[in-house]
């Protein structure tokens, strides 16, 4: 399977690759002859009107341990969801749970990877189509998403929708992310069970009532009180309940760029702007994490701040297309994600991170919208602001559900 050169390298030298031993395993349930691989003694005996458990035999390539077995309780019990169900969210129990979806005996073979991400351990399984994500904290593998195809069943990788506040900092190397303005900020909505999402631009002029009572740029809550005050400033704005916050600076966003390689850029239009550091030609071209981030500044040309948030979204559009055309897929994503937490805050849970980070991968980058909210120049509170129209409101209420149905243009 291909894979991006420069993202392993880079992985291997910050030494978040995986483990290498293959384990095979058949673990039994009951004490018997023929082994299983729920793992675990169910709670209640299984009455004298329930078969057998099922049995499920796993080998996985490079699992550390424990993995193994979590993962063979997951589908002894998705086969018949009869017997009790071992530790899983709420919301995999409905996904998967109903009744028994297989056959009596299954082999699982694939392959796995895991890494060192918040303070726990993140793993992902790839079994053909199948893909399991397990999180340890330090009391063993719990299974927190999943996709089995072969049983014919949902993929579920968190409660839908997923909304996240995306947020490029205006600190310079050398200067705290979290405590400068907010540059770049886009509401990143996801729909698993659709495999769809949008992407949606805010001007960061944005005039905003903070929490204080106070009227504002949205721009500087974060400057102010942090990137959980203007998220949270961001959901009384729109109307939304946000899963959390990714922000990263200046020197972050390059790093984090540069360490995955790059990516292939269709510039739209030559310009030149001293003050983002940006000197571009039209046409196609290899972007650095420079590059990128000039890019991505550039506000003095037709559009202003809506041109700039517009350009954001078009990088990380860019990027996710380069990762899936290089053949990343949801198996090399704790390494991915070890690596990107070096460069990136972020007030996810281990959880929420990997099954995000998963749902993200999976998606086609040339089916996310990118637009964004529409609004009007003027003047308030001593500056220039931004105020929104009623359009923004609706695109609000629109991507409540993780996807802009409606037909916007990209920005106004």
């Amino acid at each position: 399977m291909g894979r991006l050169s420069a993202f392993w390298a880079l992985a291997c030298l910050v030494c978040f690759a995986c483990t290498t031993q293959t384990v095979a395993t058949t673990l039994p349930v009951i004490p018997s002859a023929a082994p299983v691989t729920s793992g675990t003694k169910p709670t209640t005996a299984p009455t004298t009107t329930l078969p057998p458990p099922p049995v499920v035999r796993v080998a996985l390539e490079s699992a550390p341990e424990g993995l193994d077995r979590a993962v063979a309780d997951l589908y002894a019990w998705a086969l018949d969801p009869r017997f009790p169900p071992p530790p899983l969210p709420g919301g995999l129990v409905d996904a998967l749970g109903g009744k028994p979806h297989g056959p009596r005996e299954l082999r699982v073979t694939g392959e796995a990877s895991s890494a060192e991400v918040l303070s726990a351990r993140l793993a992902v399984v790839e079994a053909g189509d199948d893909v399991v994500l397990a999180v340890d904290r330090g009391g063993g593998w719990r299974i927190v998403g999943a996709r089995l195809a072969r049983l014919g069943l949902p993929p579920w990788y968190g409660e839908t929708p997923r909304l996240l506040m995306i947020i490029g900092s205006d600190a310079r190397p050398g200067q705290n992310p979290l405590k400068f303005r907010a540059d770049s900020l886009h509401i990143l909505g996801i729909d698993s069970t659709r495999n769809r999402a949008s992407l949606l631009g805010i001007p960061r002029d944005t005039l905003v009532t903070k929490l204080d009572g106070t009227q504002d740029k949205l721009t500087h809550a974060m400057s102010s009180q942090g990137p959980g005050v203007l998220t949270e400033t961001a959901e009384n704005l729109t109307g939304l309940e946000l899963d959390g916050y990714l922000v990263t600076g200046f020197k972050g966003f390059i790093d984090v760029v540069d360490a995955f390689g790059g990516f292939t850029f269709d510039v739209p239009f030559g310009i030149t702007d001293e003050k983002a550091e940006a000197d571009f030609r039209r046409g196609t071209q290899q972007f650095s994490g420079e590059d990128a981030l000039a890019w991505s500044r550039i506000r003095h040309i037709s559009g202003g701040d809506f041109q700039r948030q517009l350009n954001g979204g078009d990088v990380l559009l860019a990027m996710l297309t380069e990762a899936r055309e290089g053949a990343v897929t949801s198996i090399d994503v704790p390494a991915m994600l070890g690596l990107f937490t070096r460069f990136v805050a972020t007030d996810l849970s281990p959880e929420d991170l990997l099954t995000m980070a998963v749902a993200v991968v999976q998606l086609d980058p040339s089916e996310i919208d990118n637009v964004v909210v529409p609004g009007t120049t003027s003047r308030a509170v001593g500056r220039s602001v931004v105020l929104l129209d009623m359009v923004a409101f609706q695109m609000f209420r629109d991507i409540s559900d993780g996807v802009l149905d409606g037909d916007y243009p990209p920005f106004p």
